[in-house]
């Protein structure tokens, strides 16, 4: 506890930064949030990833289209916002005769996300945080007290928004798997919350003349090992 202010401190500063990165500038949302399609293909030489873009960007109804190699050099991921198309059109069809000129390949995968189905997916996505903190709240008041849940969320809430940010930082697109990665990191979150609640405990019973700092110093440096 000698260098908790500190840690408060930077712990502070690095929260302000974060939510000034989720605020001002926000998460780009990938195709599961925001909708659109994402192509997988696979070429039978290097993927000619330049012309790929090139050919994309003559198109006016495709924007925003983004082309990355996956996995080899032969294959490419390409993802673009959602794109209408009249009844009798085949948008994977679309998307094959635009990359004709650019070698041999084959779509190996080709999944499309309605806007509407983003939007659902996105409210479910920050619904299924909202109750995960409220059931650790719940749980925590339980098996302690009110005020070690109120610790636990806020410490979880610390540690969500910071890994949040990372996402903006590192310009990852906010899909489903960052709401299983940012749940995930929850569960090993207040697991060893737990781990510390639970020593503070024992240290406060041990000695009933110890002090609820000396007792909070000693549970934390016992765990510091495992937290690491």
């Amino acid at each position: 506890m000698h260098y908790s202010n500190y840690g408060v401190v930077v712990s502070a500063i690095l929260m302000l930064l974060a939510l000034g990165l989720l605020f001002f500038k926000g998460f780009s949302l990938g195709i599961d949030f925001a909708g659109g399609s994402l192509v997988q293909a696979r070429y039978t030489q290097n993927a000619p990833i330049k012309e790929v873009r090139d050919l994309f960007e003559k198109e006016a109804r495709f924007k925003g289209v983004q082309v990355s190699e996956f996995g080899s050099k032969e294959e490419i991921l390409i993802k673009f916002p959602f794109v209408e198309t009249a009844e009798n059109e085949d948008l994977n069809a679309i998307v094959a005769n635009i990359l004709k000129p650019s070698g041999d390949f084959e779509i190996r995968k080709f999944d499309t996300v309605g806007p509407r189905v983003g939007s659902e997916l996105k409210e479910k996505g920050i619904l299924s945080l909202i109750l995960a903190l409220m059931a650790i709240m719940v749980y925590v008041s339980f098996r302690y007290e009110w005020r070690f849940a109120l610790a636990s969320v806020i410490a979880l809430v610390h540690d969500v928004i910071l890994v949040a940010s990372s996402v903006i930082v590192f310009k990852i697109d906010m899909n489903l798997e960052v709401i299983a990665a940012l749940l995930t990191l929850i569960g090993y979150s207040i697991n060893d919350t737990i781990i510390i609640f639970d020593r503070i405990r024992e240290e406060m019973l041990s000695q009933k003349t110890k002090n609820a700092i000396q007792a909070i110093d000693e549970a934390i440096s016992s765990t510091l090992t495992r937290t690491l």
